[in-house]
């Protein structure tokens, strides 16, 4: 499909994609749903008398359905525009989340099952941000990505805080319905106002593969890069995928783990509560230095040195 490119758009400022995909970032799955499940164990377990592995394997089904649906949203990045892709994101896994206040005792398989459709939906709400941001930053990406992912740590740290305190005024039930809330203003407002893909093109929500300039000559608006056939070739893509699900799969054990495990140890739940934030803010002082450095020394020599702080932590 071609479509013409003028008029041009008013120039605006790559920065303030920054800032719609850091405010969005906040209360994606990661920070709302999954980074404040420790704060949930507790109540969930002594309201519905499931034991506390059985409501930490909600975790589980949200990765299995975060996997899943990783693979159909990079699939859809090549036919839509990315704001057609994050903000439905964005509102069915708020909406998971509203659920997950509404079950009762009983089986736990709705439980399981309202998480693994967390992570299905709330797949859509991080890989779209970077292909916006990439698309603005020919320099300096390292910066930029290391900036909105700091961002993203800001949210780590404000939102378990913001869950506690909801905790113990509505009710673990409450939180959700209210975080749910906060999600979907939050989100809905930061993306329709300020992320957007350079050249990006659309029509109804579709992308246009081609554009007619304004001499009459068409311009491909496809990004340059390898193909997924290509890349899964590759034994750099493997060895990244690796490393990082390594990381992934034991940070993410000790957040959702933490707090139960301190409680235990005879620790106030509220100073319990307070390690997701000191987590948090760790992630964001991480991310905003890497991005700052990744652009002055070699990749592969800051993620030995990423990859070895959490194992020697």
């Amino acid at each position: 499909m071609n479509v013409s490119t003028a008029p041009q758009r008013k120039a605006r400022s790559p920065w303030w994609v920054i800032v719609g995909a850091g405010i969005a970032g906040m209360v994606a799955p990661g920070p709302v749903g999954l980074g404040t499940l420790g704060l949930f164990v507790i109540p969930i377990t002594a309201e519905n008398g499931w034991s506390r592995t059985e409501v930490t394997t909600g975790f589980f089904f949200a990765a299995i359905g975060m996997a899943i649906g990783l693979v159909i949203v990079g699939r859809l990045l090549n036919r839509f525009a990315v704001r057609w892709i994050i903000i439905p994101s964005f509102i069915g896994y708020a909406i998971c989340l509203g659920l997950l206040g509404t079950v009762q005792p009983g089986p736990i398989w709705p439980f399981y099952l309202i998480f693994f459709m967390h992570g299905l939906l709330g797949s859509g709400t991080s890989i779209p941000f970077s292909r916006a941001l990439v698309s603005w930053f020919d320099n300096k990406r390292g910066v930029a990505i290391g900036v909105m992912s700091g961002v993203w740590g800001l949210g780590s740290a404000v939102v378990p805080l913001i869950a506690g305190a909801l905790i113990f005024s509505v009710g673990w039930r409450g939180a959700y319905a209210v975080l749910a809330i906060i999600v979907v203003i939050v989100s809905t407002t930061a993306v329709s106002l300020l992320v957007r893909v350079r050249a990006e093109r659309s029509v109804r929500g579709r992308l246009v593969k081609e554009a007619v300039a304004e001499d009459k000559k068409v311009v491909n608006l496809e990004l340059p890069g390898l193909t997924f056939k290509q890349a899964v070739r590759g034994r750099h893509f493997w060895m990244i995928a690796l490393s990082i699900a390594s990381v992934g799969l034991i940070v993410t054990g000790l957040q959702i783990n933490i707090v139960p495990m301190m409680i235990d140890r005879g620790i106030e739940p509220a100073q319990a509560a307070l390690l997701l934030t000191v987590l948090g803010a760790a992630g964001m002082m991480g991310r905003l230095g890497g991005g700052f450095i990744i652009d002055r020394v070699p990749a592969r020599i800051l993620g030995c040195i990423v990859l070895l702080c959490p194992a020697i932590g």
